[in-house]
């Protein structure tokens, strides 16, 4: 249950700090956290036990469905990379040859105070579908995007929209499913696995003990595993050695990214902003250190926010900052994601707050387009089975 320290190895491969969840294994640490951890590695076991003998059913969704997800909590990176992804099948899709594919994308729509299926729109609230659909709605506006506890359900409803003629804004022929590699009640046509290579999990313990929420050796249901948040791209050799350390097999896909800020924009606008000379930094996301490292290389921060992640925030929050705008601060700089929380603020839209879109930049020779192959081949395979 307990992984021991990373060891040096030979070649470029950073050495990951060992999970701060971890620190301090102390006979009180292993009382509160090591016994309910292991009881939660029993449970999820003893769940994929379940599925894998199918006394649990597990079924193809009434579309073709790309699963994208992560094994721990916190972020790897799904939101950027679904985004990319969007944006290559878009790409993808402008070539002569390219079948024709009209995209969704479910979620379940972490912290929202709603239930059950609803569609989401430029016009709709984080409160009500979440704040990361709200960002995926907002960056591409004639994609269908969804929320819903139930991803089966979920894709049923899109599939439906089909036979509804009042309903045929929301066409689509597959499926994008954010952070849904545990559903194991729907059965992907393809699934991606991200791997933060800062929080490896190798390295990791199960919940609470550490960060991990399903089993390490759940990369291998995978089709695809992404090593996220890479400072650098990676030789040949390194690559090799994470396939050994995670147990990625030779015919899974290994690809690894990095994520890049993209300059300011201004959350009204949607243009880009120069740069203030003082700025109130205001964060909610799970890893904001890149973050803030990106705005403190173009302004001084003259006082941080930093929040937990999918923090609600309050006009109390608003005052705060218009408080730090009147002494020195020119502008409020937040992610995206945050974004999405915060334009339903009253009075939010007055205040001068800029936002860092941040990109994901595969570092493989030819990686997106082996994704973006493997996607188009899993929803042609389908299609012709169905067929």
């Amino acid at each position: 249950m307990f992984k021991k320290q990373p060891k040096q190895i030979l070649g470029n491969l950073p050495v990951p700090p060992a999970p701060k969840a971890g620190v301090g294994r102390s006979f009180w640490r292993i009382l509160w956290a090591g016994l309910p951890s292991l009881l939660f590695k029993l449970v999820v076991l003893t769940r994929h036990k379940l599925y894998d003998s199918r006394i649990f059913r597990s079924e193809k969704g009434a579309l073709p469905c790309i699963v994208i997800g992560n094994l721990t909590v916190g972020g790897t990176g799904k939101t950027p990379h679904v985004k990319a992804l969007l944006e290559a099948l878009r790409l993808s899709s402008q070539s002569p040859d390219a079948p024709t594919t009209r995209w969704a994308v479910l979620s379940r729509g972490y912290r929202r105070s709603t239930k059950g299926f609803r569609w989401v729109g430029a016009q709709s609230k984080a409160s009500e579908v979440g704040d990361e659909p709200l960002e995926i709605a907002l960056r591409f506006p004639k994609i269908t995007v969804a929320v819903c506890e139930s991803r089966p359900e979920g894709v049923a409803r899109i599939a439906a929209a089909r036979q509804d003629p009042g309903e045929a804004e929301h066409l689509a022929d597959a499926v994008l499913l954010d952070d849904a590699f545990q559903h194991r009640a729907l059965q992907p046509d393809l699934s991606i696995v991200l791997v933060d290579v800062k929080q490896p999990v190798d390295l990791d313990a199960m919940l609470p003990l550490g960060r991990l929420r399903d089993l390490p050796s759940r990369l291998s249901a995978a089709d695809v595993v992404i090593l996220t948040r890479c400072e650098r791209q990676l030789v040949k050799g390194d690559l090799r050695l994470w396939r050994d350390r995670l147990g990625v097999h030779r015919d899974q896909l290994l690809l690894h990214t990095a994520m890049r800020p993209k300059g300011l924009k201004d959350m009204r606008t949607k243009r880009f902003a120069a740069w203030p000379r003082r700025a109130v930094l205001v964060s909610g996301i799970a890893n904001p250190q890149s973050f803030v490292e990106f705005v403190e290389n173009g302004c001084r921060i003259s006082a941080r926010f930093i929040c937990p992640d999918h923090h609600p925030f309050s006009a109390e929050d608003l005052d705060l900052w218009r408080s730090e705008l009147a002494q020195e601060a020119e502008a409020i700089i937040t992610t995206e994601k945050d974004a999405a929380r915060i334009r339903e603020l009253d009075g939010a839209r007055d205040l001068p707050i800029l936002v860092v879109p941040v990109g994901v930049q595969f570092l493989d020779e030819h990686g997106i387009d082996q994704l973006v192959g493997k996607i188009q081949s899993a929803v042609a395979q389908r299609r012709a089975h169905s067929a």
